[in-house]
Order: C-alpha cells, then sequence, then structure tokens
C-alpha cells in the first residue's frame, strides 16, 4: 500500500494510492477539488523526497481524485 502528502489550495493531507503510472495518479481523499486545480504531491522513498506537480483531471466525489502529473520538480530530476 502506497501513500502520499499532497498539497493544494492551501490544505494539505496524506492519502492511500489507488493507481498509479508515469502519467498520473488517482488519490483516495474525501476533499473536494475542482478540475484544473493545481496539486503538489510528494513521494518519500528510499532516496529521500520526489515531489511533483500535478492537475486534478477527474473527481470521484467521495472517492478521490485523479491527477495527471505535469512537472517534476528539478532537485528531484537529479537525484
Amino acid at each position: 500500500m502506497w501513500w502520499v502528502y499532497w498539497e493544494c489550495g492551501g490544505r494539505a493531507d496524506v492519502s492511500h494510492v489507488r493507481d498509479l503510472s508515469s502519467g498520473g495518479i488517482f488519490i483516495e481523499t474525501k476533499w473536494r477539488r475542482t478540475k484544473g486545480d493545481l496539486v503538489r504531491v510528494h513521494f518519500l522513498v528510499q532516496e529521500g523526497q520526489i515531489s511533483m506537480d500535478g492537475v486534478v483531471a477527474q473527481t470521484q466525489a467521495l472517492e478521490g481524485l485523479g491527477l495527471k502529473f505535469q512537472a517534476v520538480a528539478t532537485k528531484d530530476i537529479f537525484k
């Protein structure tokens, strides 16, 4: 089971990852977000933290959010 820390609109949370691919992620959360909202996702891996920007591409009420990855933080590219 994977978990991520994410931030959006001044709110932060830790959520279970339901699905992960190179293009995006689906996180389980009850927090509502609007399509197009920018989300900052943080993965904690053995090498340290990897942060990515994503955009809300899909919402499912009381289930979660589908995020499309936009960019990896420059500091995380060269780890």
